[in-house]
């Protein structure tokens, strides 16, 4: 799925830092194809194309939100995970930050996605996934993070992006 245009996955589908939210693993660590089906867990491994596309569409829903300053139709989305660590207001304030300082990309690409399976009162099926945004100022990482329902009702729980710092070429001597 590399090198997909959002909304080319938006088709598939029919595509500043926030408070800490849940407790989703570190953006550089997320492989960059999804591991072995989770084993044990409430989902249904043959299921998990049709999770991943649900989710895009949803990714593509927040996107086109955030590009038209709907924010509240963004935290209406969002998982009783993150509205327990954050209020409306912050989150909105987060959205509108983010928007202002990193634009509208022009490109997206799904990086890596990966499927967890959590037991306990705040578990089920989590699914994070990592996009690589070209932004008018360069480039940008972006990992969402879903919990995802036995219906596949998907539901944001933690948003994070970031600037990539390009790293220098090296320099020759002659």
């Amino acid at each position: 799925m590399a090198n997909i245009p959002r909304a080319l996955l938006l088709a598939l589908a029919t595509s500043a830092c926030t408070a800490p939210v849940s407790v989703p693993p570190a953006t550089a660590s997320l492989p960059l194809v999804s591991p072995a089906a989770a084993k044990g867990g409430p989902h249904d491994p043959n299921d998990e194309y049709s999770m991943a596309v649900s989710a895009l569409g949803k990714v593509n829903s927040f996107s086109a939100l955030l590009n038209a300053g709907s924010y509240d139709r963004i935290w209406t989305d969002t998982d009783e995970l993150l509205r327990r660590d954050t209020t409306k207001d912050r989150f909105l304030a987060m959205l509108d930050d983010v928007h202002r300082t990193y634009g509208v990309p022009t490109h997206s690409t799904l990086l890596g996605f990966q499927f967890e399976d959590r037991t306990g009162p705040d578990g089920g099926t989590f699914l994070y996934m990592l996009f690589e945004l070209e932004i008018p100022t360069g480039r940008a990482e972006e990992q969402f993070t879903f919990r995802i329902t036995s219906s596949n009702l998907v539901t944001l729980v933690a948003y994070h992006i970031e600037r990539v710092t390009p790293t220098p070429a090296p320099t020759l001597r002659g």
